[in-house]
């Protein structure tokens, strides 16, 4: 798999078919395949998808220095020149959507289309208080698994807890994140946590969508309304019988709804 250098940053990626270029970003510590390996064969058939670690997850470079969501959207302008990609449309999933909204901020010539799944403008006050008590376990522990432990609970619409009490194999958490440097979550999260978009969300003019399970615990829908109502070219899909996991719990609706919205070209 490639790995590509910038700034003394080394940034991986997945490659995948052909045509258009898609760009997938993913959320808080999840690599390339933690939301989108259920997809990559169905975006494939349409697209050239570009699934990136972002810096400090995966086979990405971890550094210890604090940095930014704007960082970020910076190693990905780096990555597409490196590949001669000048516009592509973009998905970024939770965090990975304060990613895509930097990126169609800095390089609004770089980006066709926008989608924004299980994403918000800003941390709430409400997911602030459970993450801050996220951040302060993992800090006691140092180890991810707790990360993991504290989150897993609300990955998933309720009623899957129900179906799969046991399901926690559906996310693979595979023994080299168990052992990534203690500061590569936590930089991660700092940056999340900085973030806040909603002074300039009106800026975004690429056409948008925003999607997301109607049964989030973590972004609930009049997060994702909000983006809707100040994004000015935006719309929204709702997708029932999921939760913050959308890809894995309606992998086919949730992916027929991206390659329809793509499909619309201008």
């Amino acid at each position: 798999m490639p790995l590509f250098s910038h700034e003394s940053i080394k940034i991986f990626y997945h490659d995948q078919g052909s045509g258009l270029p898609l760009v997938l970003l993913s959320g808080l510590g999840g690599d390339h395949q933690s939301v989108w390996q259920p997809c990559f064969d169905e975006l494939a058939k349409k697209h050239r998808i570009i699934a990136v670690d972002n810096r400090n997850c995966g086979k990405s470079q971890f550094v210890e220095e604090s940095f930014t969501i704007k960082d970020m959207a910076n190693d990905l302008k780096s990555l597409l020149d490196h590949l001669n990609i000048n516009k592509c449309d973009v998905v970024g999933y939770s965090l990975g959507g304060f990613i895509a909204q930097q990126f169609a901020l800095e390089y609004p010539e770089a980006v066709n289309r926008l989608i924004l799944a299980c994403s918000y403008s800003r941390m709430s006050n409400h997911l602030y208080l459970y993450m801050e008590a996220v951040r302060i376990a993992y800090e006691k522990s140092r180890s991810l698994q707790t990360v993991f432990d504290l989150v897993y609970p609300f990955l998933f619409r309720r009623a899957y807890y129900e179906e799969s009490p046991t399901g926690r194999e559906t996310i693979i958490l595979p023994q080299e994140e168990l052992q990534e440097p203690f500061y590569g979550w936590l930089r991660q999260y700092e940056a999340q946590r900085a973030f806040d978009s909603r002074a300039w969300l009106n800026k975004i003019k690429q056409p948008t969508l925003v999607i997301g399970g109607t049964e989030d615990l973590l972004v609930p829908m009049e997060e994702l309304e909000f983006l809707c109502k100040e994004i000015p070219n935006a719309k929204l899909i709702a997708i029932k019988n999921a939760g913050h996991m959308v890809s894995f719990e309606q992998t086919s609706e949730f992916t027929k709804s991206i390659l329809q919205f793509l499909s619309d070209r201008l």
